[in-house]
C-alpha cells in the first residue's frame, strides 16, 4: 500500500485523474484491512496522506484561467454543473467543474458587469458597460438584446419564473423587460447610480441598491414601497432571505445590514476592513455570507450573541483562553498582566505580579484557577480573585506555554530554555523533558493525560510519557513549530509552523494531511470538539477553518469527485 501511495503521487503531474483513481483504490484497500479499528491500529496511513494530497492538488488545479481581463461576475448554473464568468475583456465564458472552458460569448462592446443564469439554466443574461443587456443560449448565440438605458448596465436578474429580466444602470433607473426585449416598466427614484437588483422569492417585488446610500423596495408597477436608510456610503449589493421577509445589504461603509421590510435595521455586521461588495443568504436563511475588498469572505450567524471588542490592556494581547463553562475569558499581555473578562467586555479581575510580559494563559479544567507563563522565566497559579496561589521558578528563559493536565492536578510548562517541565500544584517539579535543540514554543497534554506533546523552534514536535521518556518525534516542517494540539480522541496531532503549513500526524509520526497555500506563519491551531475541523490563526490576520480528512472522509470526497467527473 505504501508503494501504491507513492505511485499515485508520482502519477499526478502526468494524469491527475488516474492519480486520483489509484489513490482511491489504495484507500479502499486500507479500509477493507482496518475495518473498524482505531487509527493507532492501522498498518500505515500513507494511503490517506496520498489521497488527501491529491484531493487538495486537484482542487488547486481547478482555477479558472482564460479571460484577458479581470473577472467581474461569476454564477453557477441551477444544477451546479456549469460556471459562467463575465470579464472586462468583453466576453462571457462557460466552464465545467474541472476548470475547462466549454463556451465563449462574444458581442458586447464593453466590459461585462454582471452575468446570471435563468432559473431553468437554459439561458444566460448579461449586462455590460456598453449600455445593453443580452440574452444568450448555452451555445453562445445572442438571442435578444435589451436597449434603452442611457448608461452602462450594472446588474441583471431574472424573475423567479424566468419570464422577465430586471436591469439597473448608471443612468439611475431600473428597468423590467420581457424576453422579447420590450420594456415593461421603468423605476425612477434613486438619486445616483443603481448598483444592484434582486427579485423577492415570490417575484412580486424588487429590491435595489444605489450609490445614493439607500436601498429601495418596489412593486412591479414601479412604485416605491419602502426606502432603507442607514448606510454611510454607497450600497453595493442586496439579497432577499429565502422566506422573503428580510433584506441584506452591503456597503462601501464596510458593513452589512439586515432589514425587515418596514425599512428597520435588524442587525449590523461589522468587521470587514474595506468595502463589502456582495452578500448572500444560506439556503436555510440562518447564515449570511459577505465578500469584501479586504480580500476576505465572512460568514455571519443571524441570531448570534453580540461580538464584543475587549479593551483595557496597555500592550499587545498575547494569549486568550475561555473558562470551561464559556462564561469568562482570560487574556495575557505584554503589559505584564493577565486579565479576566465577562462576555460584555467588562474587566472582572486583574492578575498582577509577573515582572515581564505574560506569554500564555490557561484555565484549569474546573475553571477555578488560572495558569500563566511569562518572560520573567516563571509560571504562576492564581485564584479567580487575582491572588497568587503558587509560583513555579526554575526555567532559565521565557516560559512560553502553560497547560493543565485533564484532571487538573499537574501543570506543564514550555520554555525558551529548550526544556519542558511538569509540576504538581504545590510547585514541586515532577519531571523534565530535555532534548529539543531550540526553544519549546508549545506544550499540550493528551486527552487521557498520559502523554505530553511539545513543539519547538528546532522544527520538531515530540511526544513524551510523563516520566520524561521520548516516545516519538514528528519531523517534516521546514521551520520552527509555533503550536501543537491533540485531536479530541487523542489519536492525531496537529502542528503549526513558521514554514506556512499546518500538518496532521498519527501518533506513529506519519503524516496524514498537510494544510498550506498561504503566505504567512501559522501561529495557532485547534481542533473542533468533534475533531472534524481545524481552526488556525496566522500572521496574515486571518483565522481559517479546514476540513480534517481521515480515511472515511477522504474516501467520500475522492469518490464524490470521481462521480462528478466525466472521463
Amino acid at each position: 500500500m505504501e508503494e501504491d501511495a507513492l505511485t499515485a503521487l508520482d502519477q499526478f503531474q502526468a494524469d491527475p485523474l488516474l492519480s486520483l483513481v489509484t489513490a482511491v483504490s489504495n484507500a479502499n484497500l486500507l479500509r477493507s484491512i482496518v475495518q473498524n479499528n482505531t487509527l493507532d491500529k492501522y498498518p500505515t496511513v500513507s494511503p490517506i496522506y496520498a489521497l488527501n494530497t491529491i484531493l487538495d492538488a486537484i482542487s488547486d488545479r481547478n482555477i479558472i484561467k482564460g479571460h484577458e481581463g479581470g473577472i467581474t461576475s461569476v454564477c453557477f448554473s441551477p444544477d451546479g454543473q456549469i460556471i459562467a464568468t463575465g470579464s472586462w475583456d468583453k466576453t462571457v465564458r462557460l466552464w465545467n467543474l474541472r476548470g475547462e472552458n466549454i463556451q465563449q460569448f462574444r458581442g458586447h462592446k464593453g466590459g461585462i458587469t454582471r452575468v446570471c443564469f435563468s432559473p431553468d439554466g437554459q439561458t444566460i443574461g448579461t449586462g455590460s458597460e456598453d449600455g445593453t443587456a443580452r440574452l444568450w443560449n448555452l451555445q453562445g448565440k445572442s438571442i435578444q438584446q435589451f436597449r434603452g438605458h442611457e448608461g452602462g448596465i450594472t446588474s441583471v436578474c431574472f424573475s423567479p419564473d424566468g419570464q422577465t429580466l430586471a436591469t439597473t444602470s448608471v443612468d439611475k433607473t431600473v428597468r423590467l423587460w420581457n424576453l422579447q426585449g420590450e420594456t415593461i416598466q421603468q423605476f425612477h427614484g434613486h438619486e445616483d447610480w443603481v448598483t444592484s437588483v434582486c427579485f423577492s422569492p415570490d417575484g412580486q417585488t424588487l429590491a435595489t441598491t444605489s450609490v445614493d446610500k439607500t436601498a429601495r423596495l418596489w412593486n412591479l408597477q414601479g412604485e416605491t414601497i419602502q426606502q432603507f436608510h442607514g448606510h454611510e456610503n454607497w450600497v453595493t449589493s442586496v439579497s432577499f432571505s429565502p422566506d422573503g421577509q428580510t433584506l441584506a445589504t452591503t456597503s462601501v461603509d464596510k458593513t452589512a445590514r439586515l432589514w425587515n421590510l418596514q425599512g428597520e435595521t435588524i442587525q449590523q455586521f461589522y468587521g470587514h476592513e474595506n468595502w463589502v461588495t456582495s452578500v448572500s443568504f444560506s439556503p436555510d436563511g440562518q447564515t449570511l455570507a459577505t465578500t469584501s475588498v479586504d480580500k476576505t469572505a465572512r460568514l455571519w450567524g443571524l441570531h448570534r450573541h453580540k461580538i464584543q471588542e475587549i479593551r483595557g490592556h496597555e500592550d499587545w494581547v498575547t494569549s486568550v483562553s475561555f473558562s470551561p463553562d464559556g462564561q469568562t475569558i482570560a487574556t495575557g499581555s505584554r503589559d505584564n498582566t493577565a486579565r479576566l473578562w465577562n462576555w460584555e467586555g467588562h474587566l472582572v479581575q486583574e492578575f498582577k505580579g509577573h515582572q515581564s510580559r505574560v506569554t500564555s494563559v490557561n484555565f484549569s479544567p474546573d475553571g477555578q484557577t488560572i495558569g500563566t507563563g511569562s518572560a520573567d522565566k516563571t509560571a504562576r497559579l492564581w485564584n479567580l480573585q487575582g491572588d497568587v496561589l503558587r509560583e513555579f521558578p526554575g526555567h532559565e528563559d521565557w516560559v512560553t506555554s502553560v497547560s493543565f493536565s485533564p484532571n487538573g492536578q499537574t501543570l506543564a510548562t514550555g520554555s525558551a530554555d529548550k526544556i519542558a517541565r511538569l509540576w504538581n500544584l504545590q510547585g514541586d517539579l515532577l519531571g523534565k523533558f530535555p532534548g529539543h535543540e531550540g526553544g519549546v514554543t508549545s506544550v499540550s497534554f493528551s486527552p487521557d493525560g498520559e502523554t505530553l506533546v511539545t513543539g519547538s523552534v528546532d522544527k520538531i514536535a515530540r511526544l513524551w510519557n510523563l516520566k520524561g521518556y521520548l516516545i516519538r518525534e514528528f519531523k517534516g516542517h521546514d521551520s520552527g513549530i509555533t503550536n501543537v494540539s491533540f485531536s479530541p480522541d487523542g489519536q492525531t496531532l496537529a502542528t503549526a509552523s513558521v514554514d506556512k503549513t499546518v500538518r496532521l500526524w498519527d501518533l506513529k509520526g506519519q503524516l496524514i494531511q498537510e494544510f498550506k497555500g498561504y503566505d504567512d506563519t501559522f501561529t495557532s491551531v485547534s481542533f473542533s470538539p468533534d475533531g472534524q475541523t481545524l481552526a488556525t490563526g496566522s500572521l496574515d490576520k486571518i483565522a481559517r477553518l479546514w476540513p480534517v480528512r481521515y480515511l472515511d472522509r477522504a474516501l467520500q470526497d475522492g469518490n464524490t469527485w470521481l462521480i462528478h467527473t466525466n472521463f
